[in-house]
């Protein structure tokens, strides 16, 4: 047991998940008062016991207790070969909370939980670790900030309204379908051309990922609620942009894994096509079909250092989630 202050900070155990739970529930419903058109799937705590119960099984946290009573946690899954060569931790968006949403409250909380966890997962070797927070959570946001930690990636949302665009002369939309070839093929391409790009400096990501293979896509096509679109330029026959959609999404906030969204997966323009509108036109489309499904909602979740991605969703999508990384120096440790 650790002492920090007044505070006293134990392993994550199953008998304090009901409190835990109604801090998780208390942070949901701050989120969605300022984004309506979020699920209301967890504002209730019982909808939020699985995960906790998984974290604690499975995940490495703290709870902090005053006078013996739970006053805020913070746990993550450990993943090894996180962001790079490095083993780290994710804090998922359900892996922390305290008693009280007054900003001093949370950041003298978390203050002593973050240094008792930084230390026992560094020791260990998790050194590249990163927390999910929602956006209305500026004070918490800011401080992790001046921990060391920066943006990697932004879940956003909106609701299933079509744009209403109007499709030029020279451009042609078609949903991939698996017994066309060419346009199979030019989605495969530009798939690949989207890996390499994410690849490139500034954003170097994805180092590890391959580039994808025909069979890859057609798997992926062939599952349900899965759908892809590409835009050709008629007066050249070249393919210039794509953009899928599925279901069931992973590694997004559970706020958007729930049966009245659909999730945009994947989108890419040519550089030389970008600024022509056919990105909006092809989310119009995605837009549409959701609607047709009966869908209340779509999201989208992308890196914060492809800039132009960046631009592009938040015009459209409004931001309700923010991950930040920090990569602790292992050095230390030792």
């Amino acid at each position: 047991m650790k002492q920090k202050q007044d505070l006293s900070l134990i392993d994550l155990h199953e008998r304090y998940i009901p409190d835990l739970a109604q801090m998780v529930a208390s942070r949901v419903k701050q989120q969605r008062k300022a984004v309506p058109v979020l699920s209301d799937q967890f504002d209730s705590p019982e909808a939020i016991v699985p995960i906790l119960k998984e974290l604690v099984l499975n995940g490495s946290g703290r709870v902090a207790l005053q006078n013996g009573r739970p006053v805020g946690f913070m746990a993550g899954w450990l993943l090894p070969a996180f962001m790079g060569e490095q083993n780290g931790v994710v804090v998922p968006e359900a892996g922390f909370g305290t008693d009280s949403l007054e900003p001093a409250r949370v950041i003298g909380i978390f203050r002593a939980l973050y240094a008792e966890l930084c230390r026992v997962w560094g020791e260990g070797g998790w050194v590249n670790q990163a927390i999910v927070a929602y956006q209305e959570e500026r004070a918490f946001l800011d401080f992790l900030f001046h921990q060391g930690f920066g943006g990697i990636c932004l879940d956003a949302i909106r609701p299933a309204v079509p744009l209403d665009m109007v499709c030029p002369p020279d451009l042609r939309i078609r949903e991939v379908d698996l017994s066309d070839e060419k346009v199979m093929t030019d989605w495969l391409e530009l798939s690949n051309l989207h890996t390499t790009y994410m690849r490139a400096s500034p954003i170097c990501l994805g180092a590890a990922e391959p580039q994808h293979e025909m069979s890859e896509l057609r798997a992926w096509l062939s599952e349900p609620r899965h759908h892809a679109w590409t835009a050709e330029r008629v007066s050249d026959g070249l393919t210039i942009s794509y953009l899928q959609m599925e279901g069931e999404t992973t590694g997004t906030s559970m706020l958007v894994r729930e049966n009245g969204n659909l999730a945009v997966t994947g989108a890419f323009t040519r550089p030389e096509a970008r600024g022509s509108g056919v990105a909006t036109l092809l989310l119009d489309t995605a837009l549409k079909l959701a609607v047709r499904e009966g869908m209340e909602r779509v999201s989208v979740d992308f890196e914060t250092r492809n800039t132009p991605a960046m631009s592009f969703w938040t015009r459209h999508f409004t931001p309700f989630t923010c991950s930040v990384l920090r990569c602790v120096d292992s050095r230390v440790f030792r």
